[in-house]
C-alpha cells in the first residue's frame, strides 16, 4: 500500500493543495502547478523522489506554499568550509 494512502486512510487528504496533489496523483501532479508559475523541468529525473524534491525545492524558493512543504531546514544549503 502507497505511504500516503497508509497516513491518511482511511480519509482523505483535507484542503491542503500540495498534499492532496500528492495523495492523487504523486509528484508528477505536482509539475503543471510548478510550471505555470515559472518552474523549468529537468530532461530527466532520477526517479519520482527526485522530481517531488526538485518541485518542492522551487516552490520554497519561491515563497509558496511553505507551510506544507517546510520547515526550512529542510532547504538550507550546506556550506562548503575550506580546511587550512
Amino acid at each position: 500500500m502507497p505511504i500516503l494512502r497508509v497516513i491518511f486512510a482511511p480519509g482523505q487528504p483535507g484542503n491542503d493543495k500540495v498534499i492532496e496533489t500528492l495523495f492523487h496523483s504523486g509528484p508528477a501532479g505536482l509539475l503543471g502547478e510548478a510550471v505555470k508559475v515559472g518552474y523549468k523541468p529537468a530532461k530527466s529525473y532520477a526517479g519520482k523522489c527526485h522530481l517531488c524534491t526538485s518541485i518542492r525545492q522551487f516552490f520554497f524558493k519561491k515563497g509558496l506554499y511553505q507551510t506544507t512543504i517546510g520547515p526550512a531546514e529542510c532547504y538550507n544549503q550546506a556550506q562548503i568550509v575550506e580546511l587550512p
